[in-house]
């Protein structure tokens, strides 16, 4: 019986990739054991997350070797040399050994490139390089073609594409020329590191630790420039002047590319630094609870097509403002406002004051998470009927 694998090479600073990926692992791991298929899963190296949720797992080891093979690749004579004789990674070899037939990765990475004989499915989380061109971090060239490489050599021979939405399926298919039946949606569902309620004591906690005596919104999103804190800053100091209002942000996540200093320094510009507290990368409790005892989630970012926050503060029962650029993902259970402007964030955190306003959200919210839950389900079910189809396909040849 043909092998098939998993190699989870996220890390957990990545954010919502990262629980998309355990998710997703999870989810694969069910479907295996309730059909008495194996399931082999690698990791680079040891993990936490996976130990904690009895995830058996092999600590695999990318030599300097492997990664001169996956460099190499990129060279039309190498190429011909191990097509003609057959090549294979030292690492690919080991794998072949144990009968692996089929690896999927869960995020994009360029150790795919290895990969001659053994089939792939492969992960795309999004085409902003090409959507958003403006924003350097997704655009500069060694970004842009690091990903293209990826995406031009990897996705057509991948047997399978797993993606978070039909928008973005769509998107794979027109820009790299794939067949939509070999693309898979699997929507973002609520973390599973982080499913319980908080207890009292430890939102009390929480609160004593960050020195949070008052109410706040929350944006958990790393410091890329297009997360777009500076609209959140502009509409508070807004709100303080046009308006009479004090509302409170609280910020968390990894600095990008210095731009937490660039965010800090406008924070003393606009005078505002009673109302915004920045934080450092939590774990996946601190940041759960901290958007639980928040007023609302606030969303201004340019990308998408869909954020991993949002799907999480509803089913946490927390209000959600959203940029309006990702309408198809939020549809109902959302207040929109115009990413670019400063004024439509503020009258949108005023519109929250009604509380009949909060009800219909998190009402909504609530409907739109078992939607979403249920596209999910049937994604990972389709995946995994296709890798079964896999198997006795492969039963066909020798290796």
């Amino acid at each position: 019986m043909p092998n098939v694998a998993v190699f989870f090479n996220s890390k957990s600073s990545s954010g919502g990739s990262y629980q998309m990926s355990i998710n997703n692992l999870l989810a694969l791991r069910e479907k295996f054991l309730k059909n008495n298929l194996k399931l082999l899963v690698y990791s680079e190296k040891k993990n936490k997350d996976l130990d904690n949720f009895n995830i058996k797992y092999e600590v695999i080891n990318f030599s300097i070797f492997d990664k001169l093979f996956a460099y190499l690749t990129n060279y039309i004579s190498f190429k011909f040399i191990i097509n003609r004789f057959s090549i294979c990674s030292g690492l690919e070899k080991n794998l072949l050994k144990k009968d692996v037939s089929l690896i999927l990765f869960l995020i994009p990475d360029f150790r795919q490139l290895i990969f001659q004989k053994i089939k792939m499915v492969s992960t795309v989380l999004d085409t902003c390089h090409k959507d958003f061109p403006e924003f350097d971090e997704l655009n500069s060239f060694q970004i842009f073609q690091y990903r293209e490489l990826l995406n031009m050599q990897i996705l057509p021979r991948s047997i399978l594409i797993i993606t978070e939405s039909d928008e973005l399926k769509n998107k794979i298919s027109l820009y790299y020329n794939i067949d939509k039946k070999r693309i898979i949606s699997i929507p973002n569902t609520p973390s599973n590191l982080s499913v319980n309620e908080p207890t009292n004591t430890f939102k009390e906690k929480i609160k004593k630790k960050f020195d949070l005596e008052k109410e706040f919104y929350f944006y958990p999103a790393q410091f890329w420039p297009h997360k777009n804190h500076l609209l959140i800053l502009s509409s508070v100091k807004m709100l303080k002047e046009k308006f009479n209002r004090s509302i409170n942000f609280v910020f968390c996540g990894f600095d990008k590319k210095k731009n937490k200093e660039f965010i800090k320094n406008k924070i003393i510009e606009f005078d505002i630094q009673k109302n915004i507290k920045i934080l450092d990368y939590l774990t996946h409790d601190e940041v759960g609870c901290l958007l639980r005892i928040s007023n609302g989630l606030v969303m201004p970012t340019f990308l998408g097509p869909t954020n991993m926050p949002p799907v999480e503060a509803w089913s946490a029962k927390v209000p959600v403002l959203y940029s309006s650029l990702l309408k198809s993902h939020g549809k109902n259970a959302a207040l929109y406002f115009d990413p670019h402007s400063p004024e439509e964030l503020a009258k949108r955190i005023i519109e929250l004051d009604s509380q009949n306003t909060k009800k219909i959200l998190l009402d909504n919210g609530l409907k739109r998470v078992t939607e979403i839950t249920q596209q999910n389900e049937e994604g990972v079910s389709t995946l995994f009927e296709k890798i079964n189809r896999f198997i006795k396909l492969r039963n066909n040849w020798d290796t």
